[in-house]
């Protein structure tokens, strides 16, 4: 359970602050209007979405006992 909210809590952080880190004059390099996270535990995955279009996919660790709930 600490990994998957590490994990998430990790990605977050990367999703919300990457884009500043690097932009010019604090510019988003793309702009995400309706952002909706999924997490699939049995594929290790975070997908990230712009409404139904999926931008971006992530491995993620969920330790030995990734079954039941987190």
């Amino acid at each position: 359970m600490k990994s998957l909210f590490i994990s998430l809590i990790a990605g977050s952080l990367f999703l919300i602050g990457f884009p500043w880190s690097f932009g010019q004059n604090g510019e988003i390099f793309q702009k995400i209007k309706n952002p909706l996270i999924v997490i699939k535990k049995r594929e290790r995955t975070l997908e990230v979405f712009d409404g139904e279009r999926l931008v971006k996919t992530y491995k993620i660790a969920l330790g030995f006992t990734s079954e039941g709930d987190k």
